[in-house]
């Protein structure tokens, strides 16, 4: 059933679809459901209803906010903590300021010290430091003494605050700064990139773009750089490919390093990201596409037709060109012929 927030008179209510009133025009503030729950406000009080319009919550607070992992942040008298849908405070209202859960965690202020709090309203890293940020991929920022650092769930610094600077963590690693040069650690605090780059940006499909004296390349996740840093300009693999430039001219790379399309323009766009929607690896070649999805591989045309399907082969090894009728793909170690429609010749 789709439900409508809607003002009346100066009052606000919930109707449905067919216009049949389901909360009455008794609210000052009325919000959108989130997690079977809405927040409404009336006389500078707020609570919760259902989908019925029972006040499940009693409107006793000041300020209220969304559910979010099951919890809301509230704050009374000046103080704020958090509650569940049974309108329990799980974290009373003792925080000078509180965050949303985000993975099991939330953040909370006391005395211009931030710490975080577990979904029972433990304490699990106390309130020491001057910045923390929401938990991503297990870890979070932290700032102490204007430097940043990563605690894991239990509180334990895995990387120290040394850093200039720091970014959520992205496909397992993390941009740092120090010494004013970039570089990317692991979950273990282990620098696997060491600080020496003047530009750095998050892993997007196993690689990410670094850049230093105006040159650019990738680095995959052990910190080697695959790609030289022989680009004036790059982007992050989308798709299996990257925008490179050269020379002041643009053109596509694959993960290979290998020029889809030349760089001889003077600017090019990917306009379709619909393989990498659909299959879990991607692999250009001149005029065909490998591809892969759930452990198999297939081939497509420069049109994204599917020439053999991704449903059989557990590896094509080499896909080339013989004439413009026909393709010799080495499958499961045995030379095949194939026809542009994917059908067997020999």
């Amino acid at each position: 059933m789709i439900l409508f927030a809607v003002e009346k008179d100066g009052k606000r209510g919930i109707i449905n679809q067919r216009e049949e009133e389901i909360i009455p025009y008794i609210y000052d503030h009325v919000y959108s459901f989130s997690e079977g729950l809405a927040l409404v406000g009336k006389d500078g009080k707020y609570g919760y209803i259902d989908k019925t319009g029972k006040e499940v919550i009693p409107r006793i607070y000041d300020s209220a906010r969304d559910f979010c992992e099951g919890l809301a942040q509230v704050g009374k008298d000046g103080k704020y903590g958090h509650i569940d849908k049974t309108g329990k405070e799980i974290a009373p209202c003792i925080y000078d300021g509180v965050g949303i859960f985000r993975e099991g965690l939330a953040q909370v202020m006391k005395d211009d010290k931030y710490g975080y709090i577990d979904k029972t309203g433990k304490e699990i890293a106390p309130c020491i430091y001057d910045s923390a940020q929401d938990f991503c991929e297990g870890l979070a920022q932290v700032k102490k003494d204007d430097k940043y650092g990563y605690i894991d769930k239990t509180g334990k610094e895995i990387a120290p605050c040394i850093y200039d600077s720091a970014q959520d963590f992205c496909e397992g690693l993390a941009q740092v700064k120090k010494d004013d040069k970039y570089g990317y650690i692991d979950k273990t605090g282990k620098e696997i990139a060491p600080c020496i780059y003047n530009e750095v940006e998050y892993f997007r499909e196993g690689l990410a773009r670094v850049g230093k004296d105006g040159e650019y390349g990738y680095i995959d996740k052990t910190g080697k750089e695959v790609i030289p840093r022989i680009y004036d300009g790059a982007e992050g693999f989308h798709g299996g490919l990257a925008r490179v430039g050269k020379n002041g001219k643009w053109g596509l790379i694959d993960k290979t390093r290998k020029e889809v399309i030349s760089c001889i323009y003077d600017n090019i766009w990917i306009l379709s990201d619909t393989l990498s929607g659909i299959y879990d690896q991607v692999i250009y070649y001149k005029g065909y596409v490998k591809v892969k999805k759930d452990g198999k591989w297939g081939l497509l045309d420069d049109e994204e037709n599917e020439i053999l399907q991704p449903i059989f082969y557990d590896e094509i090894e080499l896909v080339k060109v013989l004439s413009d009728d026909y393709i010799k793909i080495i499958l499961d170690g045995r030379e095949t012929i194939v026809d542009k429609n994917g059908k067997i010749i020999s």
